[in-house]
């Protein structure tokens, strides 16, 4: 994105690219977050059957992944997913 430049800077600088990016960041913070306790769980024979279903429903993680794509690809000139 630094090197990516439209009108004579780089695109990164622009409200319209940075702000969805920040949230982008935050919701892979998140994912990041609850698949490193699932992980810490499952290694010390602590998780449990109800946690292992939470971690299935919140396969969410997908869907951040997704949007992250499709947002890059948007970003660069293609069209998003």
């Amino acid at each position: 994105m630094k090197n990516h430049k439209a009108f004579g800077h780089s695109i990164g600088q622009f409200q319209h690219n940075g702000l969805p990016l920040a949230d982008l960041v935050t919701r892979i913070e998140v994912a990041r977050a609850f698949i490193d306790q699932y992980a810490i769980a499952h290694v010390g024979a602590e998780l449990t059957p109800i946690d292992a279903a939470n971690a299935n429903a919140e396969s969410c993680f997908s869907q951040v992944q997704n949007d992250v794509i499709a947002h890059c690809v948007e970003v660069r000139g293609g069209r998003a997913i």
